[in-house]
């Protein structure tokens, strides 16, 4: 009863009695709300952010962005694309991480971000000066109402074999002018301003200066993938193939392709040769070996420019072994039980769609019930037993994300 009137009280609490901090908190309320998949609930809680934060335009920008945030995820376009509109309005420098969301919200944002325009002005001394922004030359001074999108840019001056830079921040709907004086050194850029900082896996922040990695390599955003990987190994005891095929179906609990999440895994495996000898000879045949488990996994991004991952895995299942016997002098027979698997992989994602892995290091160990084996005159070579094998694995495949 007490949390129902406290919640109460913050909804009709005008934001002058909210206490100092309650927004923010309120924001982090709201994102792991968010976080949660209660999606209704973290906009009730932003909503109540947006009036605790009065006038703090970086923390107002943070709000209305998640805002935008739940509603793309619902499938409101209209809404979301008003509250991205409102949250760049207070910060034309914020973005979206493309590991942190997914691609249906990214594409709502950008649309936002790229219909806002902002305006410069350039003006030098002397005037007919070259000038440069974001590496595309746009005119020569005087520069009038330059359209361009809202954000950081480096303003490039030069004439005469000089030249001189500043950097300029450009906000949504306003007209920013400079003048440049070009001659003797070359101006240092000033101080970079204030961005917005972030804890992991919570807030979208403002894109750093550190450079953008390869677009064929940028961060994964899509949740699923499915797999195919084969390979072999090696091992001790009867109940496992030489070689094996893999295949993958996980999906990653967070918004993204980095993470913790489960899969379903299948596997086949089978070799070929001698499993011991009776009065006859060797047994030989064919052993083959189906597993299905389920897979435990983390994917580490090993930089957030790029879509490259460790991957450690845990998974466990059942397993089932048949040996075809290719000799007159013993019979078939087969093998069933569970079977626990540890490894990692190396995983790279490619545009944002294809998949490529390694697996370097796994061992597969099985529990199995094992068949009599009988020779061809009805007498039991081998009762029935409980084996134990231990095999290790080397796989690489490739596959897709979704």
């Amino acid at each position: 009863m007490a949390a129902w009137v406290l919640g109460t009280a913050l909804l009709v609490a005008p934001a002058s009695a909210q206490p100092q901090g309650g927004g923010e908190k309120l924001l982090r309320q709201g994102i792991k709300q968010y976080d949660e998949g209660n999606l209704d609930g973290s906009l009730r809680t932003l909503e109540q952010a947006a009036r605790a934060a009065g006038s703090d335009a970086k923390l107002l920008a943070r709000i209305h962005l998640y805002r935008g945030v739940c509603h793309a995820v619902m499938g409101n376009v209209d809404k979301a694309k008003a509250a991205f509109g409102t949250a760049l309005g207070h910060d034309p420098t914020l973005t979206l991480e493309p590991d942190q969301f997914k691609r249906s919200v990214l594409e709502v944002f950008r649309a936002v971000q790229g219909a806002l325009k902002a305006y410069l002005t350039v003006r030098s001394e002397p005037s007919g000066a070259e000038v440069i922004i974001r590496g595309k030359t746009i005119g020569r001074t005087p520069v009038e109402r330059y359209e361009a999108a809202p954000g950081e840019v480096f303003v490039v001056v030069r004439v005469g074999g000089q030249e001189v830079v500043r950097r300029v921040e450009l906000r949504s709907g306003q007209e920013e002018s400079v003048v440049m004086k070009v001659g003797g050194a070359v101006s240092p850029p000033s101080p970079a301003p204030a961005r917005p900082t972030t804890t992991p896996a919570a807030l979208p922040v403002a894109a750093g200066d550190e450079p953008a990695g390869p677009s064929l390599l940028r961060p994964g955003t899509r949740r699923g993938f499915f797999s195919l990987g084969l390979g072999g190994g090696f091992g001790f005891g009867d109940a496992l193939g030489g070689f094996q095929l893999v295949e993958e179906l996980g999906f990653h609990f967070k918004r993204a392709s980095s993470g913790p999440g489960l899969a379903l895994a299948l596997a086949q495996g089978f070799r070929n040769g001698s499993i011991g000898t009776v009065d006859y000879g060797d047994v030989t045949g064919t052993i083959y070996r189906i597993e299905a488990a389920a897979k435990f996994f983390w994917d580490i991004q090993v930089s957030s420019r790029l879509a490259i991952y460790i991957a450690p895995f845990l998974q466990a299942g059942y397993v089932h072994s048949y040996f075809a016997s290719e000799v007159e002098y013993a019979n078939s027979f087969s093998a069933q039980g569970g079977a626990v698997n540890v490894g990692s992989d190396v995983k790279m994602i490619l545009g944002d769609r294809g998949l490529i892995f390694v697996r370097p290091v796994g061992v597969l160990v099985t529990f199995a019930s094992v068949d009599p084996i009988v020779k061809n005159d009805g007498t039991v070579w081998a009762d029935a037993r409980t084996d134990t094998s231990v095999h290790y694995q080397l796989l690489v495949g490739g596959g897709v994300t979704f």
